[in-house]
């Protein structure tokens, strides 16, 4: 494997983990505003 070949694997890696990190903030906004009583459908 190059260093460019590397280098562009781990981009993607970056770019997924950020992807999932906005992912799961939206998940956690919207379980704030279920409350605590609400049922998971």
């Amino acid at each position: 494997m190059t260093t460019d070949q590397l280098e562009k694997h781990i981009n993607k890696i970056e770019e997924s983990y950020e992807f999932f990190l906005a992912y799961a903030a939206q998940g956690v906004s919207a379980e704030h505003q279920r409350g605590p009583d609400s049922q998971l459908m």
